[in-house]
């Protein structure tokens, strides 16, 4: 309704809108996190290091699946990066009762920022320097 009658303003509320949900998820994703700490070192670095390996595998496993054309190419890397982590914590929450699997998907949510932060920086140079005109 915004959009169609005042398409400046809905705009604008939507470029809030997006940095309140990602403050709000930060601080819960940190809050949690915080109040369990002690949890998160008895996962251990084995599980860590599957977790990040499976990241990473689903980012380059994206980005080689979708063909020649380069938006698609960076949108699969990144959508198959990062997993809908409040669905995961609702199931987990759901199913069980123990906080120990709580913590493995909020360390799994860790772990896909992790992956999925770098990635998308340098996907984003790569886009910068083909785009930068060819010397000559």
């Amino acid at each position: 309704l915004l959009r169609h009658h005042k398409p400046g303003a809905a705009e604008t509320a939507l470029t809030w809108l997006k940095r309140a949900t990602n403050l709000i998820f930060l601080m819960l994703f940190v809050g949690i996190v915080g109040t369990r700490w002690k949890l998160v070192g008895d996962v251990g670095l084995a599980p860590f290091s599957a977790m990040l390996l499976l990241a990473a595998l689903c980012a380059v496993s994206g980005y080689l699946i979708a063909g020649k054309n380069r938006e698609l190419r960076i949108a699969l890397a990144l959508n198959t990066t990062i997993r809908n982590i409040a669905l995961s914590l609702l199931l987990a929450s759901l199913w069980f009762r123990d906080d120990a699997t709580m913590m493995t998907v909020m360390i799994y949510g860790l772990v896909m920022i992790l992956v999925a932060l770098p990635t998308t920086l340098i996907l984003k140079r790569g886009e910068r320097a083909s785009a930068a005109p060819a010397a000559g």
